[in-house]
């Protein structure tokens, strides 16, 4: 196999010479992206963190396993890395709405109701989340917002809700852009600051009119219907970071492309490639909302999830989403320039064999024969250096991540 990494190589380091096709397209996005207010700045100026039970739990969440998640994200640490937001989804409300039209929490799950949670979870030191549908139903068939915006956002709102993820079913696939322009009208008239979720799976085109609207919006359907086609999990990770990976112009502060939840700590991943989607979603500014459970987190999951190296990359002021500058056969090569301008790299190997990966150090701002320092984000060991090359050896379905500071001590 070595002369497929040595074709690698030469792609990424000569991936402007004639018939250098392995190498990977810039994408051309199709317009600017809206302006983001100085309001929905504040709200979200870099990826919100937190976590979200879907994958992992489903229907089954409740009061103790929201509560208990809480107190895992504050006394593990994840809290003060970044980790802010306990979010609910989907099956959280009653059958049916109150009296009143208003919604309610299912009594039997969530029995002391959602303003007692919030209360919890904001003793804390975090932020509630929680889900609405812009449908007629929610996806698991509980009681849908259409016709009742205005409503809903009053009332979440008077619980004490931070975040709102708001999914696109049964909607009969109307438009997209008027229903949530309907959804923040109404979030703002109830007087609220709330980080507004759009989750209609980039059915239209969100990231287009998404920024100056909501604070975040998905880029891909789910996981489980890419897993479906083509196979596993990891395709489908790789498959969701493939179709995010163009959107890089419309991420800034206060609005980003979200690729979808974490799936670290699932145990649907094995731990290079956890590794592996970590780093991804950090290089794309993506939002680090986790899925597994954090009140049994192995090691190897916390030393993932609150790898404050990695973090720092995802949390960057300046806002600007990764670029993947080369792709040929699994092997990839993502740069991103940070705001104190050093610039992050990421080799990833999503072949079945070891390979070895490189890039030309002025793609990282340095100059000829300067010297720079190299951190390895995950091995968290530095060096100099004054090679016209950056490079490393990278295992299958793994990642090498690192950052670069041009003549400086990094």
């Amino acid at each position: 196999m070595a002369g497929a990494w040595v074709l690698a190589l030469l792609a990424f380091t000569a991936a402007s010479a004639p018939g250098a096709a392995s190498a990977a397209p810039t994408p051309q996005p199709t317009s600017s992206p809206p302006a983001v207010s100085a309001s929905l700045v504040a709200l979200a100026p870099t990826p919100p963190m937190g976590w979200d039970p879907w994958y992992e739990f489903g229907c089954k969440v409740n009061e103790q396993l929201v509560e208990q998640t809480a107190q895992a994200i504050d006394s593990s640490g994840m809290a003060a890395d970044g980790y802010r937001y306990v979010n609910l989804d989907d099956c959280w409300m009653a059958p049916d709405r109150d009296a009143d039209g208003n919604l309610q929490a299912d009594p039997e799950t969530f029995p002391d109701g959602i303003p007692a949670l919030a209360s919890y979870v904001h003793g804390l030191g975090l932020k509630l989340g929680i889900y609405l549908d812009a449908g007629t139903e929610t996806c698991m068939e509980r009681p849908g917002s259409e016709f009742h915006f205005a409503q809903d956002a009053a009332t979440v709102a008077s619980w004490g809700v931070d975040f709102i993820k708001v999914d696109y079913c049964f909607t009969n696939l109307v438009p997209a852009e008027p229903v949530y322009t309907a959804v923040e009208q109404a979030i703002m008239a109830a007087g609220r600051p709330i980080v507004l979720s759009m989750s209609d799976d980039g059915f239209d085109r969100p990231w287009l009119w998404g920024p100056g609207l909501a604070s975040l919006w998905r880029t891909t359907n789910d996981y489980t219907a890419y897993g479906a086609q083509y196979g596993n999990w990891w395709a489908a990770v790789l498959k969701i970071a493939d179709i995010n990976s163009g959107l890089y112009r419309y991420a800034q502060p206060g609005a980003w492309n979200d690729p979808d939840n974490l799936l670290v700590g699932t145990g649907l991943l094995t731990v290079p490639q956890e590794r592996a989607q970590f780093s991804l979603w950090s290089m794309m500014a993506a939002p680090l909302i986790v899925d597994g459970d954090v009140r049994a987190m192995s090691p190897a999951t916390a030393s993932i999830l609150m790898n404050r190296d990695v973090i720092a990359v995802d949390q960057d002021p300046a806002g600007r989403q990764g670029v993947r500058i080369a792709d040929h056969a699994g092997h990839q090569v993502w740069l991103r320039r940070l705001a104190d301008g050093s610039h992050a790299i990421l080799f990833l190997n999503a072949d079945r064999h070891p390979a070895t990966l490189a890039m030309s150090a002025s793609r990282a701002g340095v100059k000829p024969r300067q010297r720079y320092t190299v951190l390895n984000l995950w091995s968290h060991r530095s060096r100099t250096s004054s090679a016209a090359m950056i490079g490393a050896r990278v295992a299958p379905d793994d990642v090498v991540m690192v950052r670069v500071w041009p003549g400086a001590s990094g």
